[in-house]
């Protein structure tokens, strides 16, 4: 059975950040979360959860002032490939959650793609119709309604062990593709079929003047 391990950098998600831990881990072996030097009790939250049992590394030494969030992603990837023993990598932001069109757990579909194929995942991005400020237990359970079409269609990328020891690759900016250092090397790429990140980017009144001022 091959590890799965998903790679995020956080910073203020404390109102989402549980609920991304809980459900990734019911497709992915491990977690591994840089903490962007969140002011809010993210870095909490994810600690109690580490306490709980949960298999998440929680890192804290990659900032941004050592360089972009290219340059971080791309630490993340080696870590999980190089530390952690990964035969899947997902980058996965803490507003995307990765589901399936039939709706069973997404980790058969993960395993039965080829591993020297670049897949390509749709996002679906979902909309907050009423902003009551509750704090569902769930987050995305506050969520009724999606875009009919996405305004510019993103995708993120999955990077197997064999194209990460191979290829050589890297990430490109926001995990939406991959680089490769010889170009002659590219390997095809799929989108996937059934398999959709549903993404929720404003979640309430005080994340969205957040992330606007902070350019997250």
């Amino acid at each position: 059975m091959p590890r799965i391990i998903a790679t995020t950098t956080v910073r203020n998600e404390c109102d989402i950040v549980e609920s991304y831990c809980r459900y990734t881990l019911t497709f992915c072996d491990k977690l591994v979360i840089n903490d962007n030097s969140s002011k809010d009790n993210t870095a909490d939250i994810i600690k109690q959860l580490v306490d709980e049992g949960l298999p998440i590394v929680l890192l804290n030494n990659i900032p941004y002032n050592l360089g972009t969030k290219y340059f971080i992603n791309n630490q993340l990837l080696r870590i999980a490939m190089e530390e952690h023993h990964a035969d899947i990598v997902l980058p996965i932001d803490v507003d995307e959650f990765l589901i399936t069109a039939s709706g069973e757990n997404p980790r058969g579909v993960i395993e039965a793609l080829d591993p020297l194929v670049e897949h390509q995942i749709p996002w679906r991005t979902f909309i907050r119709t009423s902003y009551t400020e509750d704090n569902e237990e769930f987050l995305p359970d506050g969520f009724a309604k999606r875009r009919a079409d996405e305004v510019q269609q993103f995708y993120k990328t999955i990077v197997s062990s064999q194209m990460f020891s191979e290829n050589r690759c890297t990430l490109t900016a926001g995990s939406h593709g991959i680089n490769y250092p010889d170009g002659s090397n590219r390997r095809p790429i799929q989108v996937t079929s059934g398999l959709f990140y549903a993404h929720y980017p404003i979640r309430n009144s005080y994340q969205a003047v957040q992330k606007t001022a902070l350019s997250l």
